[in-house]
């Protein structure tokens, strides 16, 4: 469980001038140096802080440590699917690339 944050999603989503909401990533277990690749499920791209058409084909990659420490904001909404109770988490630095 990850306690939730101050901003509605709803604001996180207006702030992100250009990035992906990540509903699904699909890939295996990051390397030992913390790199992970995957490609994006169920995902939207976000323009001018507004939600503009799902994506398919789309890669994720980037860095554990990294993501972490580029954390910009958590949102107060959290999603319990009966396993796990998270937050959506915006950060920079991570790579999106697609067809």
């Amino acid at each position: 469980m990850i306690e939730p944050g101050d901003m509605a999603l709803e604001e996180m989503i207006q702030s992100t001038p250009r990035g992906v909401l990540l509903g699904r990533f699909s890939g295996g277990n990051p390397s030992q140096n913390g790199d992970f690749s995957g490609v994006a499920k169920n995902s939207f791209y976000i323009e001018n802080g507004q939600i503009q058409y799902p994506i398919s084909e789309t890669m994720v990659s980037g860095n554990i440590v990294e993501m972490l420490n580029n954390i910009e904001q958590i949102s107060k909404e959290r999603n319990n699917d009966g396993f796990q109770c998270l937050p959506w988490i915006q950060v920079n630095g991570i790579t999106i690339s697609g067809k």
